[in-house]
């Protein structure tokens, strides 16, 4: 729906297990100043504004990080998650 207030790439799932850079963008925000989603570790704490931001109405991901399990069924999302977010570890 063109009137949604986020709409995603069509193409996002092209991004399952690929690293990507700061800047790449997940969709289109339509009338919102506040991020439509919520990102969270794995305790549980809200880490949104860590990983999107919203540049000139594109929701974008402000770092470099691994998409896994993406997906683009509304189902599954709502149900479990658009999809984990997977950062390199540095030793």
């Amino acid at each position: 729906n063109p009137h949604s207030e986020l709409l995603f790439d069509t193409e996002l799932e092209r991004m399952n297990f690929t690293e990507i850079s700061a800047g790449t963008q997940f969709g289109i925000i339509n009338n919102l100043s506040d991020l439509p989603l919520t990102a969270k570790d794995e305790t549980g704490k809200i880490v949104t504004k860590h990983f999107f931001s919203i540049v000139d109405n594109n929701l974008q991901i402000t770092k470099k990080a691994m998409p896994a399990m993406l997906t683009l069924d509304e189902n599954v999302i709502r149900q479990d998650c658009l999809c984990y977010l997977m950062e390199r570890i540095t030793l």
